[in-house]
């Protein structure tokens, strides 16, 4: 069976956007898929516009504009993932081609148990997410039957409650499907670099004293090296970060985020530095100059930039929070 990281780590996310008609559109589309893609992506919007429409009739109840600002905040920030994401959807598939391009093809056990590993890790914390969504929005279905009923009027409050309840539920899936496709393709990206490493590191030194051996470990060393710069570039290229722009509210999206960035800046970190634990002293004078050079282009740290200016950093997370306390202590003492 065919080793594919696509599947790996995209395959719950594949699966449930294309049940949601969100998935990338086939050359050959029908029009049924078409007008259901339409129809979804319309709800969606509806929804916002609905938000907006409250607000605008409660404006000036600082409670009421509060509560309404939670949902509004997250519908629109997901009409603007959805609409990025199948905008760009030339770029995603080329993205999608790349992983499993001949340059990150897995090239023995350790290599597909790395990748394993990563996108088991990833998959776990999107579950966790999916999870805490969903009975966020379960809560949300409960709190009608609390309150005041003096006001509603049938059938437009049973039309409205199961609209609502509907576009929440199919807006949390849809969070998840877009989330998922950027933060896993951000930690396939560290699982390369850790690819890199291992292939480094696989860099033994040579104990013959044959002239032609010693040309033929050489070589081989050199053109591992190359493999290994090749495949850096590779994962450089890939504009993984340029899919969605990261306009999160909800502080589990948050962290998922901040997280993902945090370990690509650190993998690639610990990438340079593996650079000095391999046996280049013991090679010859072409590998030293190529190591050079590779460690001069690889002493930068990749960052995870949300907009092309935000970095995504367990640092950045902690400052939100607190700009977040700040926030929230002054719209507190307002309305006292």
């Amino acid at each position: 069976m065919t080793f594919d990281p696509v599947n790996i780590f995209l395959f719950r996310a594949k699966t449930l956007m294309k049940f949601l008609g969100v998935w990338i559109p086939c050359e050959n589309e029908t029009m049924t898929a078409k007008f259901y893609r339409i129809f979804m992506i319309t709800l969606q919007y509806l929804f916002l516009l609905f938000q907006l429409m409250y607000i605008v009739i409660v404006w000036g109840d600082l409670d009421a504009v509060s509560q309404a600002s939670y949902v509004l905040f997250t519908q629109a920030c997901l009409c603007f993932k959805i609409t990025v994401l199948l905008t760009n959807s030339d770029m995603l598939k080329a993205i999608l081609l790349q992983m499993n391009s001949e340059v990150f093809r897995p090239q023995s056990k350790i290599h597909e148990r790395i990748l394993t590993v990563q996108a088991r890790r990833i998959k776990r914390l999107l579950l966790t997410f999916l999870i805490s969504a969903e009975v966020t929005c379960g809560l949300w279905a409960l709190k009608p039957l609390f309150d005041d009923i003096g006001h509603r009027l049938s059938p437009q409050y049973q039309l409205g409650y199961i609209f609502q309840l509907t576009t929440i539920c199919i807006s949390a899936c849809m969070y998840f499907g877009v989330d998922s496709v950027t933060l896993s393709s951000v930690i396939f990206v560290c699982a390369q670099m850790e690819i890199i490493m291992d292939k480094i590191m696989s860099i033994k030194t040579n104990d013959r004293e044959n002239g032609e051996d010693k040309s033929i470990f050489y070589l081989r060393n050199n053109r591992k090296l190359l493999e290994c710069v090749k495949q850096h570039q590779a994962v450089v290229i890939m504009q993984m970060v340029s899919i969605v722009t990261y306009l999160l509210v909800m502080i589990s999206q948050l962290f998922l985020c901040c997280w993902c960035g945090h370990e690509l800046t650190a993998t690639s970190e610990e990438l340079h530095q593996v650079l000095y634990q391999c046996s280049w002293h013991e090679q010859d004078a072409k590998f030293k100059r190529m190591l050079c050079f590779t460690m001069m282009r690889m002493n930068q740290p990749m960052v995870l930039r949300a907009g092309h200016y935000i970095t995504l950093s367990r640092n950045t997370f902690v400052s939100i929070l607190r700009m977040s306390y700040s926030y929230l202590a002054v719209l507190n003492q307002t309305k006292q």
